[in-house]
């Protein structure tokens, strides 16, 4: 649970100078509503999409957890109410109105010795039209089990342009073991809002 918050605030925080130039495109009301809905709801759980791998042996599955300015707004007041803070629009960054999708592909590991797929890169598929990420990085945690042995894990954090994304695009995961894909349909119940 400790590597679901740090990924959210990572998440939420992740900027670079391009984004920061770039024009909000969420309005006063899709902002009110982001802060009505983080506030009044009991529990807020990050857009997220499993991807089952499978090889000649089963692997983790790999969490696909999306960051869009309505979801950035929506933690950071869910993340206040759970605190005893109060949130309201003048309380909201100009790094949460980025106009960034940011994604990130983690493997969830359940059980320390599970074989694992590594995400390595992420790209938007509109049609056949690749969109790259504007900005990668590579994220890596350490596990240790109960007896000290100790294990890393890496994924990858991908930022896109906020507007490559279209109703019609899949995701594609390129992993150290193939390739997965996000459907559009996917993507339109968790990310696009």
């Amino acid at each position: 649970m400790t590597r679901l918050a740090i990924l959210l605030v990572a998440l939420t925080s992740v900027s670079s100078a391009a984004d920061q130039a770039a024009p909000a495109t969420l309005g006063a009301d899709r902002i009110a509503a982001a802060i009505s809905e983080g506030t009044s709801a009991k529990k807020v759980e990050a857009p997220h999409i499993t991807i089952k791998t499978w090889g000649i042996v089963a692997t983790a599955p790999i969490y696909v957890f999306a960051s869009t300015p309505f979801s950035r707004v929506l933690f950071a007041a869910s993340e206040a109410k759970r605190t005893y803070r109060t949130f309201a629009a003048t309380d909201v960054t100009p790094e949460m109105l980025a106009d960034t999708l940011v994604l990130s592909a983690q493997p969830l590991v359940l059980k320390f010795d599970e074989r694992i797929s590594t995400p390595q890169h992420l790209v938007l598929d509109c049609g056949g039209k690749i969109t790259q990420p504007s900005e990668e990085k590579v994220s890596t945690d350490d596990l240790t089990n109960g007896f000290g042995a100790k294990r890393q894990v890496a994924g990858v954090i991908s930022t896109f342009p906020l507007g490559a994304l279209q109703p019609a695009c899949i995701v594609r995961v390129i992993t150290d073991r193939g390739e997965k894909v996000i459907s559009a349909a996917d993507l339109s119940k968790t990310v696009l809002r």
